[in-house]
């Protein structure tokens, strides 16, 4: 039996190597991770490792069901001015609710469960300006 790589880095914006480098106020949207065709189940650890100055990051992961035109937030993680770590647990539903997705707007601290499309990314809406501060994600397929 060969192993299957189940395991991936949700990666800065492109052009970027490796975690969120956060600096300024505002947007950044992470590379999406591809092939995850068949998944059923995801764990997720989000991690925010504070340095100083800013006010709040919203962590949202997101899954997209068609090549990453539209984006859906499954998870939001709200962090203020200290280090923390989140872990996430995800499964597919075969009869859920229909629901109207978003893209960086579900509540704080919440998620959405029943959906894992075959791409996820990290997105990270952020306020203030921030020193040596660093948001990491890794999830894991099955």
């Amino acid at each position: 039996m060969s192993a299957r790589t189940n395991q991936y880095a949700l990666l800065g914006p492109p052009g970027t190597t490796g975690d969120f480098a956060i600096t300024t106020a505002g947007n950044y949207v992470g590379q999406a991770v591809t092939g995850l065709d068949g998944i059923n189940s995801m764990s997720a650890q989000l991690s925010l490792a504070y340095g100083s100055g800013g006010t709040q990051i919203d962590a949202y992961l997101q899954t997209s069901v068609d090549g990453g035109n539209t984006w859906i937030d499954i998870a939001n993680v709200e962090w203020t001015t200290s280090s923390a770590k989140a872990v996430l647990n995800f499964f597919t539903a075969e009869a859920m609710a229909a629901f109207t997705p978003s893209d960086g707007a579900i509540t704080a601290n919440t998620n959405q469960q029943g959906v894992l499309g075959n791409q996820v990314r990290l997105k990270l809406h952020t306020q203030g300006t921030y020193a040596n501060t660093v948001v990491a994600g890794r999830i894991v397929v099955r």
